[in-house]
């Protein structure tokens, strides 16, 4: 995801849904300034991501998978860093807690 073999501004709009909580720090900040790179400007982009701090464990298939949480105010300032609005920000209660963002390339 950190590496997209797109050309600058190519997309109107890039979905996101659960896959940047595999991500750990540094890999979701590039991840995050190549999903800037291809959209477009006014380009939209949804990023669901767990909620919470640190990191977590899931098994699936005899397979450990890390999960890094982030919580609702450090993420949103992190998205206005690399120079995305923020549209909408919603938090939802289930078996976990979750975050989705709606943000704009400006």
């Amino acid at each position: 995801m950190n590496r997209l073999p797109f050309k600058k501004e190519t997309f109107d709009g890039v979905w996101s849904c659960s896959s940047m909580k595999y991500l750990a720090y540094e890999e979701l900040l590039e991840t995050l300034k190549e999903v800037r790179r291809v959209l477009k400007f006014d380009g939209l982009c949804w990023i669901g991501l767990d909620e919470g701090e640190g990191e977590v464990t899931e098994k699936r298939d005899d397979i450990d998978l890390t999960l890094h949480l982030h919580s609702g105010n450090h993420f949103s300032s992190f998205l206005e860093e690399l120079g995305v609005k923020i549209l909408e920000k919603q938090h939802i209660k289930a078996w976990r807690d979750f975050l989705n963002f709606l943000v704009v390339k400006i």
